[in-house]
């Protein structure tokens, strides 16, 4: 047998680590949380990664921005990163892009995404499927999202209200994480809604009582309606006062129909 010289004997060396496969950063929009949940569905041209240019996320599909945004696209002031040339494969499939293979009808609907799923099952039945967590519906009623306004989820939330059909929301509805504070995306423009409780009851009694959205927004009511309102009205107006022109207020009056406006009153 051989005898083995310790003072020259090397070790032989481990067999190479493989490397660390990097996770996939989660979407920072609503677009993303609703294309994972759909099953990743691939818009025609998807390929490798990149960054998205219309909500920033380093996305693991990606298609050239030309084949995924439509020439009436407008929103480019909104987009997170202006010098990408490629477009998430969630941004493009929720936005339909240019191939009616992909086309969906998500800027008609006001979406609510909840990350325990605890959304309710009936969703309006045109909508598009955006998986268990994700509810949709039109103006009809939206008082499942007017409850999440009320007490915001205790877990990762995010709500889009499409007011006029016509614009991109749902590529743009901030992700608010639990305990963070309330967001949501209207039309165009992100709006903070911490104040929802406080202000819902006043407009709820007042929508309740036939005051349209823009009434309640503007408090501006000639001496005559004043008096046919009645007392409690008047109390409910006065106490908006200080909001006049809130983007929140006439978002809440917007969203609230007469006919479900008791549920939401402090004067049941």
């Amino acid at each position: 047998m051989k005898q083995l010289d310790l003072l020259s004997y090397t070790a032989p060396r481990p067999p190479p680590e493989p490397p660390a496969v990097r996770a996939e950063a989660p979407p920072p929009t609503l677009s993303g949380r609703l294309w994972l949940d759909a099953g990743r569905p691939k818009p025609p041209g998807a390929g490798g990664p990149g960054v998205c240019y219309v909500c920033g996320w380093e996305a693991p599909a990606t298609l050239p921005r030309r084949k995924a945004l439509s020439d009436v696209f407008t929103a480019h002031d909104q987009c997170a990163a202006t010098g990408s040339d490629r477009v998430c494969a969630g941004c493009a499939w929720t936005m339909g892009g240019r191939s009616s293979a992909t086309l969906h009808t998500w800027r008609l609907y006001c979406v609510l995404w909840r990350e325990d799923g605890a959304v309710p099952d009936r969703i309006h039945p045109a909508a598009p499927d955006g998986g268990t967590r994700a509810w949709c519906a039109n103006r009809s009623d939206l008082r499942p999202l007017l409850r999440c306004l009320l007490a915001p989820p205790p877990c990762a939330w995010s709500a889009s209200f499409a007011v006029s059909g016509q614009a991109q929301c749902v590529p743009f509805a901030p992700l608010v994480p639990a305990g963070g504070r309330p967001r949501v995306l209207v039309e165009r423009s992100v709006l903070d809604v911490a104040e929802a409780p406080v202000l819902l009851p006043h407009v709820a009694a007042l929508r309740a009582a036939g005051v349209d959205a823009d009434t309640i927004t503007s408090g501006r009511l000639d001496a005559g309606a004043c008096m046919r309102l009645g007392a409690a009205a008047r109390r409910h107006l006065d106490a908006l006062r200080t909001h006049r022109g809130d983007p929140l207020v006439y978002l809440l009056a917007w969203a609230l129909k007469r006919d479900h406006a008791e549920e939401f009153t402090d004067d049941r």
